[in-house]
């Protein structure tokens, strides 16, 4: 087989890098990765080389880290690598061992993408790996945007993430490797049957593809390009839906919301969760859908992350939760600083520019941008006392805050937990609510404050 004949060659010259010129790949050292690279090279792409060494398997993996190198030494191109301990770092985070591991990879190669003028990075991500990670995903049970699969375009914190071989079977890969006599490592991890992926691989997938349908991981990957294409629209709409539907950041109209179709509730209560850091859950999102459609005034819906859902007659507000007392005394926020009060950590900073997009989009219950060109010093935060007014946005003078609070249909215990950021006394924001108009931003405005919200522990 020549090298024009290769399905790996041809995928490599037949993919769309846009503008990327040259190339970080991350290579494990595995099969996959070793033949993308020695297909990059020979097409002569630019491309660098970059591995991290999970610290696992008895000192194995740094073998691993050991042979990558060689190996782009052999072939002359230039290699970058790093040892993190991932299974420390898992036993201390709420994440599994693989999206540490995950996230681990991605940071160290985009550090060195941008410290190496590497304008993106590429991963072997090939057919199989689709097919499984559909499959995996309707089997724990998924979304429309789950069923997307991986995309051949992805993004990590505003690197291109490039990967050419999502149409390139595991077969063609081999016979690539095995044409230009090309050796690569095996990692045992690959064939625990304790992790989903590798039962999927072993047992089911050949299960399916010799009872059921030869073709199974093509039309896997079908059904994912037809999710993908489907979700950008449904994604789209419901941008437009929650824009209908969200008076302020962190308030939603209850009837407007009732008046949606299903699916899009569904995607706008999902936009609300992401933005309020709650937990995206199929189950507690629909939970929070029937809250706010059904569930009465002055009742709670738990988000998780510190969030809640509180509905009022007319709105429903996304509440960060405290668990401070009302007695509790005023502390100063500096700019820049921050503070820990009423069991959240509340900073603020001044922001050099403006944010990309309508201040709507920008803020949430837990981030707030106030127009700070009046203010002298330092910010305070304490809960309400008698007294307390807010100029709402729209209206004209000032109301009471325990009107405010009253006609969202509020209880006491969450009015008394609910901080104010206040300037002289002054009512600038109601953390999670309303931001009073004396502090609005606007096209004049010239110092902008952002105030962010945070759970203590985070």
């Amino acid at each position: 087989m020549s090298l024009e004949e290769s399905a790996l060659i041809g995928a490599v010259k037949s993919f769309d890098w846009g503008e990327a010129g040259r190339i970080l790949l991350g290579v494990s050292g595995g099969a996959d990765s070793v033949a993308l690279l020695h297909a990059l090279v020979s097409c002569g792409v630019d491309c660098g080389v970059a591995h991290v060494d999970h610290g696992t398997r008895a000192g194995a993996s740094a073998e691993d880290a050991a042979w990558v190198k060689a190996l782009a030494d052999g072939w002359d191109v230039p290699h970058f690598g790093s040892a993190v301990d991932v299974p420390e770092l898992a036993a201390a985070s709420r994440e599994s061992f693989e999206e540490v591991a995950r996230r681990v990879r991605y940071e160290y190669f985009s550090e060195v993408a941008r410290l190496n003028d590497y304008s993106g990075i590429a991963t072997a991500h090939h057919l199989d790996d689709q097919a499984e990670t559909v499959l995996m995903r309707v089997l724990r049970g998924t979304s429309i945007t789950g069923l997307r699969g991986i995309d051949a375009y992805g993004d990590w914190k505003g690197l291109p993430v490039f990967r050419p071989l999502l149409k390139v079977s595991r077969v063609e890969i081999l016979e690539y490797l095995r044409e230009h006599d090309l050796s690569w490592r095996e990692d045992v991890s690959n064939v625990d049957e304790s992790f989903l992926r590798n039962r999927i691989r072993q047992t089911l997938m050949p299960l399916l593809e010799e009872s059921f349908n030869p073709g199974v991981k093509v039309a896997l990957d079908r059904l994912a390009r037809v999710a993908r294409d489907e979700d950008a629209l449904l994604s789209e709409w419901a941008s437009k839906a929650y824009g209908y539907c969200t008076r302020n950041p962190g308030e939603l109209d209850r009837e407007a919301f009732r008046k949606l179709d299903v699916a899009l509730r569904r995607r706008v209560m999902l936009e609300v969760v992401r933005r309020a850091g709650g937990i995206e859950e199929l189950e507690r999102i629909d939970a929070a859908v029937e809250f706010v459609c059904w569930q009465g005034t002055g009742k709670h819906l738990d988000l998780g992350g510190g969030h809640q859902l509180s509905n009022g007659r007319e709105v429903t507000l996304v509440v960060q939760r405290s668990v401070g007392k009302s007695g509790e005394a005023e502390v100063e926020l500096t700019i820049p600083g921050e503070v820990v009060f009423g069991g959240v950590r509340i900073s603020a900073a001044v922001l050099d520019e403006r944010p990309d997009g309508p201040l709507s989009e920008y803020c949430s219950a837990s981030r707030q941008v106030i127009s700070a060109d009046g203010v002298q010093g330092a910010l305070g935060v304490r809960y309400r006392k008698a007294g307390d007014r807010i100029a709402l946005l729209g209206m004209e003078g000032s109301r009471k805050l325990k009107d405010y609070f009253g006609d969202l249909g509020l209880p006491l215990e969450v009015r008394d937990a609910t901080p104010l950021v206040v300037v002289e006394d002054e009512v600038a924001w109601v953390v999670g609510y309303a931001l009073s108009r004396s502090f609005a931003v606007t096209n004049s405005s010239q110092t902008l404050v952002q105030i962010e919200v945070h759970d203590e522990g985070e």
